[in-house]
């Protein structure tokens, strides 16, 4: 690949998590440098995991702020067997040159929700309330420390092995969602010029919370997708790693 002044970069948080029967959004930012870019044109494939395009290069949305969307129709995947090995393709055309950049996907019954929100972390750091009497950080709401958090939660799971769509019991990860906002949070406080160093301490304290509730995760798991928690019983851990393939 030539080495260019500028690269064109695409925001992507994890894999498309696309919903059997349901209507779905696939949705894509595009930078260039620092700054939105806004393709000409853009379009997208999606793939099954026997390699038959499902949706063959579709005309995508261009939002004025580099966003590029295309939704799903629900009947496009009420026939295909859910499970791994799908993927997303795009082509974005910027300046006349043809950007191709793809992405890991699945078909999944449901997805997994995080439970959190920015009062959750009011209730926890009253000082963090933007309509309390003196709040300590100049945000209005802090719901992008909260989803931030949220991905990072997704991305640790899948890296363990552990398909998060198919854990049935979201409220297990409250207390270390709340615990990794919250550190998130007051790294950025500590950043500001002439910060105190407790709020350094506060961010390493939120995250040994983080690690803590983490390693106490316990979760029932659905191992075929069909909708129920495995029948043995059994409650996994974070700790597990789960060996996943197609049957």
């Amino acid at each position: 690949m030539a080495v260019l002044d500028t690269y064109v970069s695409v925001r992507l948080v994890g894999p498309d998590l696309i919903v059997q029967n349901k209507l779905h959004t696939l949705a894509l930012y595009v930078y260039q440098g620092k700054k939105p870019a806004v393709p000409s044109e853009a379009s997208v494939s999606v793939y099954n995991a026997s390699n038959s395009a499902v949706v063959d290069a579709q005309g995508m949305t261009v939002a004025a702020d580099g966003k590029l969307t295309y939704a799903i129709a629900a009947a496009t995947t009420s026939g295909e067997a859910r499970g791994e090995g799908w993927r997303v393709e795009y082509a974005i055309t910027l300046g006349g040159v043809v950007h191709h950049q793809r992405n890991t996907a699945a078909l999944i019954k449901h997805e997994l929700h995080p439970v959190v929100t920015s009062q959750d972390l009011y209730r926890r750091v009253k000082a963090l309330d933007p309509d309390g009497d003196a709040p300590i950080t100049r945000y209005v709401d802090h719901q992008d420390f909260v989803d931030d958090a949220w991905t990072s939660i997704l991305d640790r799971l899948l890296a363990a092995g552990t398909r998060y769509n198919l854990v049935m019991d979201p409220w297990v990860f409250r207390e270390s969602h709340i615990a990794l906002a919250l550190s998130r949070i007051y790294d950025d406080i500590k950043s500001r010029p002439g910060a105190s160093s407790e709020y350094a301490d506060d961010a390493e304290r939120y995250r040994e919370e983080y690690d803590a509730a983490w390693d106490r995760l316990t979760f029932t798991y659905d191992t075929d997708d069909d909708g129920r928690a495995d029948g043995d019983g059994k409650r996994r851990t974070t700790r597990q790693t789960l060996w996943l393939g197609r049957g």
